[in-house]
């Protein structure tokens, strides 16, 4: 995979994190044909050297999990295994699935509903 942002490491050698502008996760969300490789390729290879800070944008709203969701996540998670689910690390996606559970919240994503 090529570099996409030049002299990366140099750059962040002296800073605590690296501001993502919320463009770039919008990119990758909605597949932009111009923007949303380059979108990918930075944004892994930023999140590979230094924490990720994302600035805020109208179109999302941060919530934390509820402390239900971590219960809820790990049984799921753990009655997956039993019932022959696969070995990788799916966790966070139950923990994603219980978010959504205990909060009444419709979830639209692709990986999850693939799960149901």
């Amino acid at each position: 995979m090529t570099q996409a942002i030049d002299g990366l490491q140099t750059r962040l050698r002296t800073r605590r994190g690296a501001l993502v502008d919320s463009n770039v996760p919008l990119d990758i969300a909605t597949n932009d044909p111009n923007w949303g490789d380059w979108s990918v390729r930075a944004l892994a290879e930023v999140a590979e050297h230094t924490t990720v800070i994302i600035n805020p944008t109208p179109l999302y709203q941060r919530e934390s999990f509820p402390w239900e969701t971590a219960f809820l996540g790990r049984k799921s998670s753990l009655l997956d295994r039993r019932q022959g689910g696969s070995r990788t690390s799916r966790l966070p996606d139950f923990y994603i699935g219980a978010h959504a559970a205990i909060e009444r919240l419709a979830l639209y994503w692709e990986e999850l509903l693939r799960f149901r």
